[in-house]
């Protein structure tokens, strides 16, 4: 499927899409690279400038925007790009087949990373660098048929494997309020977690929830079920914003995927050269990933933690694309095996 026949299957982002490339007088002429804002992409880049790489890892490609830019700056000679949601990785393959062969493209999680690996023939100590860009695409977000946001209404899925595991619509339908609570509580740290399990209790046992507006609707009332922030709200967010959160990220087992990725993902890395990024969007994941990276660096042939405080987005990036504003990015190199940890730095060593 071309990227355009791709965007015109879902409406909300054919709209999205065809509106943002209105500017070139044709929908023929609309691409990815329209819609899809790789962020943090320059400090990425900075990360690993300079560098020949024999085996590159994107263990989260999504449509390809940041592994398109390391590919065309880059010296690679094998680029493994992972991803659950079979769509993304379509348009990634579209996107970067004028790199051909020295692309690989497989649908997994990059919990199996290893295993995906080996398949290549790619064994620990074997990969120069790997990039993990945590959590859902702007473009699961802005596809109604996903069910990630509140802002548009569709089916209350929220997977980004759609082939695997529980939906949110069985979560939120079948949970009892204990657990939903526990679920709003740990995933996504909202103060009122326990009210709003029991409105999604009262509002079920009258209606099954299967649609993102339903949900909306069960969790604050018919009136706020439009996407929109109610007046008089006092916080930045909408108030459905930290359950969908929690929902998405109890679906997907984000948290425990990524807590039980990062060990594997740092022993991957080839000992004084390779370069692990990891670019995060919440408090949750960035605390996982500061603990792992601060644990290995504490050991002999551990890491060298490259990023004292994490990189953010510049103020020009959060203008452009607001999406990133949460953003951080934390990296780390791999010492030789016998290699004393030399405590943290906070600048990229650009030699090689």
């Amino acid at each position: 499927m071309s990227v355009l026949g791709w965007a015109q299957s879902f409406p909300s982002l054919r709209t999205s899409a065809i509106k943002r490339c209105s500017r070139h007088g044709t929908r023929l002429r609309c691409s990815i690279e329209s819609f899809h804002v790789p962020v943090l992409i320059d400090q990425v880049l900075e990360l690993y400038e300079g560098r020949r790489f024999e085996v590159f890892v994107d263990g989260t490609i999504g449509a390809g925007g940041h592994a398109s830019k390391l590919l065309s700056s880059c010296d690679i000679d094998l680029f493994i790009g992972l991803d659950q949601d079979e769509i993304a990785l379509a348009i990634a393959s579209e996107r970067l087949s004028k790199y051909g062969d020295k692309v690989k493209l497989v649908q997994s999680s990059f919990r199996d990373l290893e295993k995906v690996l080996s398949q290549f023939a790619v064994a620990q100590g074997e990969v120069d660098g790997i990039l993990l860009d945590i959590g859902v695409s702007s473009m699961q977000i802005d596809t109604a048929d996903r069910g990630f946001s509140f802002i548009s209404d569709g089916p209350l899925d929220m997977r980004m494997n759609r082939k695997d595991g529980l939906n949110a619509a069985e979560v939120v339908n079948n949970f009892a309020v204990e657990e939903l609570t526990r679920i709003f509580l740990e995933y996504g740290e909202d103060p009122q977690s326990r009210r709003l399990a029991k409105s999604v209790v009262a509002f079920r046992e009258t209606k099954q929830i299967s649609t993102t507006f339903e949900l909306t609707e069960a969790l604050l009332g018919a009136k706020w079920a439009n996407g929109n922030r109610p007046r008089g709200y006092p916080f930045k967010n909408h108030p459905a914003t930290r359950v969908f959160q929690a929902l998405r990220i109890f679906v997907n087992r984000e948290l425990e995927v990524l807590e039980d990725s990062l060990p594997s993902a740092m022993k991957l890395l080839r000992p004084g050269v390779g370069r692990l990024g990891v670019i995060t969007f919440h408090s949750l994941e960035d605390r996982i990933v500061k603990k792992a990276f601060r644990e290995s660096a504490k050991a002999i042939g551990g890491v060298k933690d490259l990023t004292r405080k994490p990189i953010v987005p510049t103020k020009e990036e959060c203008a452009s694309n607001p999406r990133s504003r949460s953003a951080k990015l934390r990296a780390v190199e791999r010492l030789l095996e016998d290699e004393e940890p030399t405590g943290r730095r906070n600048k990229y060593k650009k030699d090689r």
